[in-house]
């Protein structure tokens, strides 16, 4: 299915538009710091990702679809024309 669709129409369409504000980079030559992760985001971008996963046609658990074999099959049909 992901060969279906179009990647660049997918994201202008439903893609969210984010600001770096900044970079964080531990000092030269130093040997322990608290940075671990790579991306860091606010809290209203993190609500924001929950609530449109919560109103997707998508059951995010593992292996688990919301739709149908036969609706996806249909879907599948129209994105492949």
């Amino acid at each position: 299915l992901i060969a279906l669709y179009d990647q660049e129409s997918f994201v202008t369409e439903n893609g969210i538009e984010l600001k770096i504000s900044g970079i964080i980079r531990p000092r030269e030559g130093v040997s322990a710091t608290s940075i671990s992760g790579a991306l860091g985001y606010t809290k209203e971008l993190t609500e924001l990702i929950l609530q449109m996963n919560t109103e997707s046609d998508v059951d995010f658990r593992k292996d688990k679809l919301k739709l149908t074999p036969e609706e996806f099959s249909e879907i599948a049909a129209t994105l492949s024309k």
